[in-house]
């Protein structure tokens, strides 16, 4: 095993071929529903694996490299459920989830299961001035290699394997997996700072419409990898990134992240783009889909905020800095995929932050929310009005790193996830309005001290009023109320010098 810490503070770039990788068993034949009256030997049922996670703000980063998932069944019998090992970001799953693979499981009742893990990631952006002129520091617990002692999963239920197709849902508790403390205190070794933490259930595909992991996936982020349009469909790479992971043996291998297969129809909602027929190989793309029986995603939503697929690279993360003198936007790497990727010895992705010029960039909002002209404020994102801490996807078409930074050409406002404590409840119109108080180590208030580079600088980073309505999923298990903590995903705006969140979901808090 090899550990250690590493801070990046510049952008390194390398230009690699475009690649396409395709899911393996994705798309494997399944008849939805039928079974269930108990497992029946010598048959097998279509698996869908699901990642997922949940955690307070913390971290803004936490990648792993997902080597293999094992279920043992009662008698003993091991079956693998993972073809072949992926990296995952998990942080921008943070009450949402994503397809990782689809296979054939013998039909058992599985008892236990394991997960190994090879190379870790986990980053985090705090304020110390002794360490930076600016005094915000970007921190990674780097990992090697993952000790299988240091990874955990937990099953309530045994998994009882006996439908034509089921889901199988992967979930990180964050907070668990990762210790703050080793990232934000650089004196501290990092020792046993990452302890991968899983818990693993099952689910009927299709069977609670309106929960992320097992409904309706919204925000799945890729670059189209090929296409049929003859079907109606199209594959996608993913963009949670290239990773590089050295075995035990000292044997490589890699991964350009997940690969998931789309079908259209004529309910499906297109952005950018009128139709399939105007998609092509190399175009980013946005996503909300409900998963099928077979792996396949039933899309919903299709957004193409960049129809050139040339030299195209996608960036998605939160913003660091708003500079409008220069002009530039820095953001930290999240998550990446494209002409562009980010190098370190050796290559890791993502992490570390980039620059752009964002002078002559197209500025949007996500379109997974549908009631921006409802709202009780101005929904306004752009260059004036863009603050750090928001989570944005930049795309840009360049070859090479410029002085200061390339040219991005479209910057988009992204939905993101905010743990925190409710400090009051209102009424207006339609909408519920909920006054939430962010722990101090949240980006808004972290990143504060770049507003005196912007136009229109936060009056209170620690606070944001959110705003939910009729359309706005409800996953929490607790109240609602004064004092609670929950996590509110949705877009947040900067307007009138406050936060102001259009929410789209609201799920249990995690303990600050």
């Amino acid at each position: 095993m090899s550990a250690g810490r590493c801070r990046i503070s510049k952008l390194l770039w390398c230009v690699v071929p475009p690649t396409i990788v395709l899911c393996s068993g994705c798309g494997v034949s399944g008849t939805p529903g039928g079974g269930g009256t108990g497992p029946i030997k010598g048959e097998k049922t279509v698996v869908t694996l699901v990642a997922s996670s949940n955690g307070n703000d913390q971290f803004s980063q936490l990648s792993l490299f997902l080597n293999s998932l094992t279920l043992t069944s009662e008698s003993g019998a091991p079956v693998s459920v993972l073809p072949a090992p992926q990296y995952i970001e998990f942080i921008h799953l943070n009450g949402a989830a994503e397809p990782v693979a689809t296979v054939s499981v013998p039909q058992d009742i599985y008892t236990s299961a394991a997960v190994t893990v090879g190379s870790a990631d986990a980053g985090c952006v705090f304020w110390d001035p002794s360490e930076s002129a600016s005094g915000v520091v970007d921190s990674d617990i780097l990992y090697g290699y993952t000790p299988d002692s240091q990874v955990s999963v937990a099953m309530a239920n045994p998994l009882k394997v006996e439908r034509s197709s089921m889901g199988i849902l992967l979930n990180l508790a964050v907070s668990a997996s990762a210790k703050y403390a080793n990232c934000v205190d650089l004196s501290l070794p990092p020792g046993d700072a990452i302890t991968p933490t899983f818990d693993l259930s099952s689910f009927q595909i299709g069977s609670q419409v309106g929960n992320p992991a097992v409904g309706a996936m919204t925000g799945l982020d890729g670059i189209v990898a090929s296409l049929d349009t003859a079907d109606q469909s199209f594959a996608v790479t993913a963009s949670d990134g290239y990773g590089v992971e050295t075995l035990n043996s000292g044997e490589d291998i890699s991964s350009r992240g997940l690969a998931w297969r789309a079908i259209v129809n004529s309910a499906t909602t297109w952005e950018g783009i009128s139709g399939i027929s105007e998609l092509a190989v190399g175009v980013p793309v946005d996503i909300d889909a409900q998963l099928q029986a077979d792996g396949t995603l039933l899309a919903s939503r299709v957004a193409v905020a960049n129809r050139d697929p040339s030299s195209l690279t996608v960036v998605n993360g939160p913003i660091l800095e708003v500079a409008s003198f220069e002009p530039g936007i820095e953001v930290l790497q999240r998550q990446e995929e494209g002409y562009l990727i980010q190098s370190i010895d050796p290559p890791q992705n993502p992490g570390g932050g980039g620059a752009f010029d964002y002078s002559s960039a197209d500025f949007e909002t996500s379109g997974q929310a549908t009631n921006l002209q409802s709202l009780p404020f101005t929904a306004r994102f752009d260059s004036g009005s863009a603050v750090a801490g928001q989570a944005v996807s930049i795309t840009l078409n360049a070859t090479s790193l410029a002085y200061d930074g390339p040219a991005a050409t479209t910057v988009t406002l992204i939905p993101q996830t905010l743990d925190g404590t409710v400090a009051g409840v209102a009424t207006q119109g339609a909408f519920t309005e909920y006054t939430v108080t962010l722990p101090s180590y949240d980006l808004f208030p972290t990143l504060a001290f770049t507003d005196s580079f912007q136009t229109s600088p936060l009056q209170n980073p620690r606070t944001v009023v959110v705003y939910a309505d009729a359309n706005t999923r409800t996953l929490n298990t607790t109240p609602v109320a004064v004092g609670s903590v929950q996590r509110f995903t949705g877009l947040v705006f900067n307007a009138d010098v406050t936060l102001r969140m259009d929410c789209l979901q609201i799920a249990d808090g995690v303990p600050e």
